[in-house]
């Protein structure tokens, strides 16, 4: 009997276990799966029924689909017939699920919910396979609205997900040390100019703990500039890295920075200061950090590491003048 004729009503994984023939079917088609997670198999032992086979293929699927860049897509179960049928057919393996099949099925979901299908895009039952579904949304219109709607998604699951220290919030400056790779990407992202940080890149996670682990990061907005290039920099002293949002003046940052922003490099080491005690305090619960911070000896690296930086509003040199000589 083909596969159609035994899905001759709609199917998921618990219902699909259920059946005898079907489940035989999707047994047969696991065990030939070379792509499957040895940790999967080893769970399962050395004869697994077919009905356990099943249910572990639809708990891999639902781990997969929960978790694609267009959001949670395996609730409903609304894919699990589709899917089913490919599998048993051969036409998919579980790499192919996890990795192209989320990803396209997860845009089609997202289109739809948004009513910004075609109408023959409308029922994904349509097209033959994956495949056909990845074409169609990589092809225009589609692909310009996903990237939009892509964007989105994850500026709303990084700000869920964002972790930072504030230094300074005031009319003109955001100035903040992030503790994770969701705040760089939002500090990229979010508001103003697009930045191009790797540390807030699209593989940025590893990026940050590279850099957080040599020491803070600190990121600079300017409010009222925010969308020019100088409007987002980014600190990080061990690596003697004080660029802006477009990363244009590697060479000469420091001297820039300093002639912008007169007094604001003394402004974050004063503020860091301050703020010693919750800083050193976060930065032992960053993921994938070796070891915490030390304010005291960050600050002096700053300091060492960027001395043009450091100029003085003209009220700051009028108190310094005024100071009397120890």
């Amino acid at each position: 009997m083909k596969i159609q004729q035994l899905l001759e009503s709609p199917q998921n994984f618990k219902k699909a276990s259920e059946d005898p023939r079907i489940s035989k079917l999707l047994g047969i088609a696991f065990m030939q799966d070379r792509t499957i997670p040895f940790n999967t198999l080893a769970k399962l032992g050395p004869k697994p029924d077919d009905k356990s086979i099943v249910l572990a293929l639809g708990d891999l699927i639902d781990q997969a689909f929960s978790s694609t860049d267009f959001g949670d897509i395996s609730k409903d179960g609304k894919f699990d017939d589709y899917i089913l049928r490919q599998y048993m057919s051969g036409d998919l393996d579980y790499e192919d699920i996890s990795g192209e099949a989320a990803d396209a099925l997860a845009k089609w979901k997202a289109l739809s919910k948004r009513g910004m299908l075609q109408p023959e895009d409308q029922d994904f039952n349509r097209f033959k396979n994956i495949a056909r579904i990845q074409a169609k949304m990589a092809s225009m219109p589609y692909s310009g609205m996903l990237q939009q709607i892509g964007v989105q998604e994850k500026l709303e699951k990084m700000k869920r997900d964002a972790k930072s220290v504030t230094l300074i919030d005031n009319d003109r400056f955001f100035v903040a040390i992030p503790m994770n790779y969701g705040a760089c990407y939002m500090f990229n992202n979010a508001q103003g100019t697009q930045a191009s940080f790797c540390t807030g890149g699209s593989h940025g996670a590893d990026w940050f703990k590279r850099y957080a682990d040599e020491g803070p990061v600190i990121t600079v907005f300017d409010k009222q500039n925010m969308d020019d290039i100088n409007g987002k920099w980014q600190i990080h002293a061990p690596t003697k890295q004080i660029v802006n949002a477009r990363q244009t003046n590697r060479y000469n940052g420091e001297e820039q920075f300093g002639q912008l922003f007169p007094g604001l490099m003394v402004d974050i080491v004063k503020a860091m200061t301050n703020k010693a005690e919750e800083i050193n305090q976060a930065s032992k619960i960053v993921p994938g950090l070796r070891k915490g911070y030390d304010v005291d000896k960050d600050t002096q690296v700053l300091k060492n590491t960027f001395q043009r930086a450091f100029t003085l509003k003209p009220d700051q040199i009028k108190q310094n003048l005024e100071q009397p000589e120890a």
